[in-house]
């Protein structure tokens, strides 16, 4: 969640099997050594960009948005009768070049994702595409040329949902 602004000492002490960490936010405060123990070779930090997790992974050299963060892009929605579909990228605002998407199942208060717009993702640099479906929903549509030129586009993981896609 966003609302997490606190990670206290030592939080996850001695968790040597952790190898990814996801936060959505900026975390204003850190306790002391919040991943002692850990693998640090092996451990990969992801969240936004410039806030005390980001330098607290730098001093420590741990590795901070290194590969996929499933949420440094900022995608548009446009409501529809069922849920939402997603519209175009407005942003990517990760410190890395990589361009690996992922579909939330739901959005603004828990609605559901239900499809991807024709031509939402036009001509993108996206290299992977991950869309998993909500259970609240029938259909899942994913409109025409929603990635056409996505010349670089190379995985796509579709998970249990995904009923239909237009021509």
């Amino acid at each position: 969640p966003s609302t997490v602004n606190t990670i206290g000492s030592n939080a996850f002490y001695n968790c040597t099997g952790l190898r990814q960490v996801y936060v959505d936010g900026l975390v204003s405060t850190l306790g002391l050594d919040i991943f002692k123990g850990c693998n640090y070779d092996m451990l990969n930090v992801f969240g936004k960009p410039g806030g005390e997790l980001d330098s607290y992974c730098s001093e420590n050299s741990i590795a901070f948005n290194s590969g996929t963060y499933w949420g440094c892009f900022i995608v548009e929605y446009d409501a529809g009768e069922d849920g939402y579909y997603v519209t175009g990228l407005v942003e990517h605002f990760c410190n890395t070049s990589h361009k690996y998407l992922t579909i939330p199942t739901s959005v603004f208060d828990d609605k559901p994702v239900v499809g991807i717009a024709a031509g939402a993702f036009e001509n993108q640099n996206v290299v992977s595409v991950t869309i998993s479906t909500s259970t609240q929903i029938d259909e899942f549509t994913i409109g025409a040329k929603a990635f056409g030129g996505c010349s670089r586009l190379s995985d796509i993981y579709l998970f249990p949902g995904i009923y239909e896609g237009d021509d």
